[in-house]
């Protein structure tokens, strides 16, 4: 989560509160969801961990929207990697960085466009690197 803003626009930053990203961690996130909301913060705890598997967030019942973000990650043949990253948050987010809501079949739409392109970042970013999941 700590790197997320390379690969995810909306990140401005991510602070680890209770440090590891063993289960019970706990992080700090403050994402631009609109000029008019340039600093929404939320605090995740990491409610699933596996070791080199999987790790789940959710926000915790203090935050306004509800948010859970999942990573799984597994080996695929010819020696590659598969990432898979799940996003699921409170559509009533939408109303609040934009002002009104939009359907929530265009916010879904927008989200997936959006997904597209932060996991192909992420993909150039680890085979540039030559990171080894």
């Amino acid at each position: 989560m700590r790197l997320d803003k390379q690969w995810r626009k909306e990140i401005n930053e991510t602070t680890i509160i209770q440090e590891g990203n063993q289960q019970n961690s706990i992080v700090a996130e403050d994402s631009y969801l609109s000029k008019r909301v340039a600093n929404y913060k939320a605090t995740l705890k990491c409610i699933e961990y596996n070791n080199n598997a999987s790790i789940v967030y959710q926000s915790l019942s203090e935050n306004e929207f509800w948010l859970k973000n999942s990573r799984y990650v597994e080996k695929a043949p010819n020696n590659t990697t598969k990432i898979t990253y799940k996003v699921e948050f409170d559509v009533a987010i939408v109303k609040h960085g934009l002002g009104f809501m939009l359907p929530v079949f265009i916010v879904k739409y927008y989200t997936q466009i959006t997904m597209n392109k932060y996991l192909n970042k992420l993909k150039h970013i680890l085979e540039s690197t030559g990171s080894n999941l």
